[in-house]
């Protein structure tokens, strides 16, 4: 399990398996637009666990550290390209957008490209959705299919019902 990669290190495991959560409903309820497949759905889900584990090593920029981690992951059971996948996704979760600059992003082809800009979006939308809960409190989400209208512009809708007087929320 992906969990096990990151014991003994800071973790805040509440916080990735509700990012995981939040990331399938996204992945599932935006199908239609982005027509990936079981596949791309687990690497969503590990980076989704994963997307904090590099916390410890490098605090404002663990983005990048969870990204090495992943990639260089020996306990992940998978290929090295599926590890490189999965850690670019952890690693586009905040920070800057993939652009051709970036060592490892350079490197995969351009389907992969979009399939990793396609997950890092959902993922960074899943973490911003579960920001902390001290200062956003989101009581109840509701996620429509993206209606014909909709899909024909790429776009769907996010319902979110607050409790309480949000503050802006701090990126993780």
């Amino acid at each position: 399990d992906a969990i096990e990669l990151c014991e003994g290190d800071v973790f805040e495991q509440r916080h990735a398996v509700q990012v995981a959560k939040l990331s399938l409903k996204l992945f599932d309820c935006l199908q239609p637009l982005h027509r990936m497949g079981n596949s791309e759905k687990i690497w969503l889900r590990v980076a989704s666990l994963l997307h904090d584990v590099g916390k410890n090593i490098s605090g404002p920029c663990h983005h990048k550290a969870s990204r090495d981690i992943i990639v260089n992951g020996a306990n992940l059971p998978f290929r090295k390209r599926v590890r490189k996948m999965i850690g670019l996704v952890a690693r586009y979760h905040k920070g800057a957008m993939p652009k051709d600059t970036h060592k490892y992003y350079k490197r995969i082809d351009e389907n992969d490209k979009q399939c990793v800009t396609m997950l890092a979006a959902i993922l960074r939308l899943a973490a911003a959705i579960d920001a902390d809960p001290h200062e956003l409190h989101v009581h109840r989400r509701r996620l429509e299919p993206p209606r014909q209208d909709e899909l024909a512009h790429g776009r769907a809708r996010l319902h979110r019902a607050l409790r309480g007087d949000p503050q802006p929320a701090r990126h993780r």
